[in-house]
């Protein structure tokens, strides 16, 4: 099985994308819409850190903390809800998505299986010889024989819990070391890190209104209100 490994820039990656997630994966009413690392993907510095074949990449970062990713092309499966399928046929043509990719310098080539069609889809996927980088956590949690747990085990899914501290992913690292509930959600009984920046549903954050009647804010001030 290929095994790219590129570094706590696919960290950010992931956690930059899995915000999309809250506009439906597959997986509606899963335990949390973030997203899977397959493949063992790290980063390379020309040391093995990270294990055989590992390399660490230090990539540049800018003074927001987006890393350059250099052109890299990372391939995302993702299981769309109909109501994404309704707005386009791959959100690659969502401006949030350009915007990443420019922010990163990277190419997000999304993998949508057709909708209804998802877990046949995941499972001839699952029987390749190559997978793609990112498996939204959707796709592992309903159509995975045995889950997290055993795709862990089969070496489907790398363990990146030591790469999530304050220099890799310091906002992730601070909300969940400052919550024990929102810790709890993200971790599993092997105490690793398995939902990097996932929506946790009963979380402030999460539960925020995003739909209902929306005034904006200049109307307002208009009227003296």
């Amino acid at each position: 099985m290929r095994r790219r490994q590129v570094v706590s820039c696919m960290l950010a990656l992931a956690m930059a994308a899995g915000t999309l997630a809250g506009c439906g994966s597959g997986a509606e009413g899963s335990k949390g819409n973030g997203s899977e690392d397959s493949k063992g993907s790290m980063a390379e510095s020309g040391s093995d850190e990270g294990g055989e074949g590992t390399k660490m990449i230090n990539y540049t970062r800018n003074d927001q903390g987006y890393p350059d990713l250099q052109g890299e092309t990372f391939t995302i499966w993702f299981s769309m809800t109909t109501a994404n399928a309704q707005a386009t046929s791959n959100l690659e043509d969502y401006q949030a998505i350009k915007e990443l990719e420019e922010k990163f310098n990277c190419n997000l080539d999304f993998i949508h299986p057709p909708v209804g069609q998802e877990q046949d889809n995941f499972t001839i996927m699952m029987a390749d010889s190559e997978l793609p980088d990112m498996i939204y956590c959707g796709g592992i949690d309903l159509f995975y024989p045995g889950g997290i747990e055993m795709a862990y085990a089969d070496g489907i899914l790398y363990d990146y819990t030591e790469y999530i501290n304050e220099e890799n992913t310091p906002n992730f690292y601070n909300i969940i070391n400052g919550d024990e509930y929102m810790k709890k959600a993200v971790t599993d009984d092997e105490g690793r890190i398995v939902r990097l920046g996932a929506k946790v549903c009963g979380s402030e954050e999460a539960d925020l209104s995003f739909e209902g009647p929306l005034i904006r804010k200049d109307f307002l001030e208009e009227t003296g209100m």
